[in-house]
């Protein structure tokens, strides 16, 4: 049946279910958005390490997420600016505005921002910045740390995307060490912004589903 309403085949019906899977057992570390790599990856370690398995690329991906929008509006694609850096997957219902994408995008090129950088950068008043910061934080795009003089967010969308990325190659001593690390920045994080979530999140949450042959 949904197959149907989604007009696709198997292959792509049981690939959105998966997208769908890995990007709700993620929401509570990224807020709902996640870059394509990451999702890649997640999908891809989900279906097993078999060659039948891995036999899906980025443009599935992309296009099952396409045939998902007939659903609602709880998925879509933010493309980076000038097509330069990563592609985002948004999960949750509503449309970012352009503001929220100018903010994500600038963190292309670096992990954290300040309202200091933002105002110099976008040449926007205070109460633009705190508008577009609010709404973020409120929906969990954003991660608070102000353990230093200024205050400074982290999108945790790329955030751990870097993690699943680096960690393909990683030796068990390298996934300690990297685990630590990443649990000394989430203890200097003082507000976590997740609802009812107050601890950082397990380093790893993957479903693992069963699919058909690609046609």
């Amino acid at each position: 049946f949904w197959s149907q309403v989604l007009g696709v085949g198997d292959f792509y019906y049981e690939l959105a279910v998966q997208i769908v899977e890995v990007c709700v057992a993620t929401s509570s570390q990224n807020g709902g958005i996640i870059s394509l790599d990451e999702l890649f990856l997640r999908v891809r370690k989900a279906r097993g390490k078999s060659r039948s398995a891995q036999d899906v690329s980025q443009d599935d991906i992309l296009r099952a997420i396409k045939k998902l929008r007939a659903l609602g509006d709880g998925f879509a694609v933010i493309q980076p600016i000038n097509g330069q850096g990563r592609i985002l997957i948004q999960s949750i219902p509503g449309e970012l505005s352009m503001d929220h994408t100018a903010i994500l995008n600038s963190l292309q090129t670096r992990s954290s921002f300040t309202v200091e950088q933002l105002r110099e950068e976008f040449k926007w008043t205070d109460d633009r910045i705190k508008t577009a910061i609010d709404f973020m934080i409120k929906e969990g795009l954003l991660w608070i740390d102000n353990n230093g003089r200024n205050i400074e967010y982290y999108f945790p969308g790329l955030f751990t995307a870097q993690r699943v990325i680096a960690g393909e190659n990683m030796t068990e001593n390298q996934h300690t060490s990297d685990n630590r690390h990443h649990l000394a920045i989430w203890c200097r994080a003082e507000v976590f912004t997740f609802g009812a979530l107050t601890t950082p999140p397990p380093p790893d949450i993957t479903p693992s589903v069963s699919f058909p042959d690609k046609k």
